[in-house]
């Protein structure tokens, strides 16, 4: 189920939004389709994952090429 929180200290930012994923024994897993159609990703698109002391990030190549 997805979260919403509005950050009023951050006006600068989109609301959060919580997604929790199952990873699969693979290593797979699946992005809900409302995130997939609001980055304007489809299938064999790409992401960029940094991982960060507080977890991990997900970007898009554009959105990380933005935040650089």
């Amino acid at each position: 189920m997805a979260q919403t929180a509005n950050h009023a200290n951050r006006p600068d930012r989109n609301p959060t939004i919580t997604v929790q994923v199952t990873i699969t024994p693979n290593g797979r897993m699946s992005l809900p389709a409302d995130i997939r159609k609001r980055l304007g990703l489809a299938g064999g698109g790409a992401l960029l994952i940094e991982e960060t002391e507080d977890g991990l990030i997900l970007r898009t190549p554009a959105q990380a090429i933005a935040h650089a």
